[in-house]
């Protein structure tokens, strides 16, 4: 992860291009994105799956939500790399595969 160093603030901007769903959260250090489910099994099908795409990736995202909003499930998936305090390119390589997984999921 470009050695031990977070993206700079260039590059993020960059790279934000390929994932445009998701949004920069805490002071540029960590993107997140949310997406509605029908019910709570199509929302716990979503997580597995996105843990089971990071778990093969060896890149787990540093949060991942399931909320009850306005009776809809809600699935939140936030990425950032915490050892590095930043954004790395292994977090929007994680946040383009959920975004194909998730093409197909729906």
């Amino acid at each position: 992860e470009q050695g031990g160093k977070p993206l700079a603030a260039e590059e993020i901007e960059r790279i934000r291009s390929q994932v445009p769903e998701w949004q920069l959260c805490n002071a540029s250090t960590s993107i997140s994105r949310s997406w509605r489910a029908q019910d709570f099994n199509e929302a716990c099908d979503f997580l597995k799956r996105v843990a089971i795409l990071s778990q093969n990736e060896a890149h787990q995202p540093r949060s991942v939500r399931l909320e009850l909003v306005r009776g809809k499930e809600e699935v939140t998936v936030v990425c950032s790399t915490p050892r590095l305090k930043g954004l790395s390119y292994a977090d929007f390589m994680l946040a383009l595969k959920i975004d194909l997984m998730a093409s197909t999921w729906t």
